[in-house]
This record gives C-alpha cells, sequence and structure tokens, in this order.
C-alpha cells in the first residue's frame, strides 16, 4: 500500500530545504574564510563613509567566483547606492584563487564605521 506524505510534511521538507540554502552557500573551511575575508577587506579598502552620507553601514556581500578565477559580485545588499557603487568597481573582476568552487554564490558580511577624529 502506497503511502501520500502528509501535507505538514511536504510543508516541513520545503521549509528545510529553503532554511539550508544559505548555509550551503558558505561552505568553505575557517581558514581559508578568514584568508578569503582579509584578502577583501584589502581588495575594498577603507570606504569614507561620511562621503556617502552615512556612519556606519552592515553590507551582506553575494558574490561568485566566474571560471577565470575573477570575482563578481551579485549584490552587495546596501540601499545606498554609492556605497554598492563603491565595492562593486573595488571587487568586480578581480582574481580571487581561494576560493575552489566556480559559479557559486558565497556570502560574506562585512560592518563598516565612520572613524570618529
Amino acid at each position: 500500500m502506497k503511502t501520500v506524505p502528509s501535507a505538514g510534511y511536504v510543508l516541513a521538507l520545503i521549509i528545510f530545504l529553503l532554511s539550508t540554502g544559505p548555509a550551503l552557500a558558505n561552505d568553505i573551511k575557517p581558514q581559508s574564510a578568514e584568508a578569503v575575508r582579509a584578502k577583501i577587506e584589502k581588495m575594498i579598502q577603507t570606504p569614507d563613509l561620511d562621503r556617502f552620507g552615512i556612519k556606519k553601514a552592515e553590507i551582506k556581500l553575494k558574490f561568485l567566483i566566474n571560471d577565470k578565477e575573477e570575482m563578481v559580485v551579485v549584490s552587495t545588499g546596501t540601499d545606498n547606492t554609492q556605497l554598492d557603487t563603491y565595492i562593486k568597481n573595488r571587487l568586480n573582476y578581480k582574481t580571487l584563487r581561494e576560493l575552489p568552487k566556480r559559479n557559486k554564490i558565497y556570502v560574506l558580511e562585512i560592518m563598516f564605521r565612520a572613524d570618529k577624529d
């Protein structure tokens, strides 16, 4: 006799699959993650947030590595168009060989704060 999964079971399975997607997007080793973060932060440098009219910004950088080992920014997660453009100009099509998987979305959260002089 065949059993049909209940609607609750199917819904729970869908929620589980959707919730694990972002976690799977970052399946790199911790030491590699720190090396990648350091390299990306060096590429971005420190933006002059005052110039963009903000004091601090938290971005959720989504990017992939193409077949030429270049970063391609998918999203910065910021509503500030000047900061968005700044980050994309600093990162797009720059070589990043530390990540092994190509054409896969990676997510990196970065916080910027304006220096108080």
